[in-house]
């Protein structure tokens, strides 16, 4: 049988070219060195640290970060000091630096699931990821009333580890892609992150569940 290369249509062909730029442009964003994208929390013995008003331990407190409480790298600004001891962070609002001894990235946790799904127009999409004992579910609902780049509401979000099932209240919409992963922490804490965007840019959520309970969310901006 003679093999026939398949006409296709100009809206295909523009799908997959608008694709092929945007995971392009993506992956450009995420590899940028002042994008606010992976979380941070605390790694202090006593359960808090503080916010500084400048790179120094002497400076005004102006609040303090929690045990499990997600904050985000604040190194888009060119009016933030630099040192090889502090990191200029904003945590709830509140912008300052940290004492980096003092913090841990949640990226450098093993992530034990993940997910990331392009979205077709005008579809329902429920998705899953899991290990042995943790499972994540997304439900993604097409909404027509939305912006043509946010076009899908998150309809349910759940991780069940073990016997114990955590529903998790959404923050933000979804592109036309969206992807997920779910890290463990050493005191067995979980992260979930949530990212979507288009074009580079976009939200990333995190929820941080301890006991089956979400007890801290957090959302930004993932380019400056």
């Amino acid at each position: 049988m003679d093999y026939k290369t398949p006409k296709l249509q100009p809206s295909q062909i523009a799908r997959g070219l608008s694709r092929g730029v945007a995971s392009f442009l993506i992956a450009l964003a995420l590899m940028a060195p002042g994008i606010v994208y992976s979380g941070f929390i605390i790694n202090d013995k006593d359960g808090w640290t503080n916010i500084r008003e400048k790179p120094d331990g002497k400076a005004k407190v102006l609040g303090k970060v929690h045990k499990h409480q997600v904050f985000f790298s604040t190194g888009c600004d060119d009016n933030l000091i630099y040192t090889d001891n502090w990191e200029p962070v904003t945590a709830a609002d509140i912008s300052g630096y940290i004492f980096k001894k003092n913090i841990i990235q949640i990226s450098s946790f093993p992530v034990i699931a993940s997910e990331y799904v392009w979205l077709e127009d005008e579809e329902k999409r429920f998705f899953t990821a899991q290990n042995d004992s943790i499972t994540v579910t997304m439900k993604l609902t097409y909404n027509e009333n939305r912006a043509v780049y946010h076009p899908y509401d998150i309809e349910e979000m759940v991780v069940k580890n073990g016997e114990k099932r955590t529903v998790i209240q959404p923050l933000m919409i979804v592109a036309s892609h969206a992807s997920f992963k779910l890290f463990i922490g050493d005191d067995g804490a979980l992260y979930l992150q949530v990212h979507n965007g288009s074009d580079g840019e976009g939200r990333v959520a995190w929820y941080s569940i301890v006991n089956g309970k979400v007890v801290f969310s957090a959302t930004s901006y993932t380019s400056c």
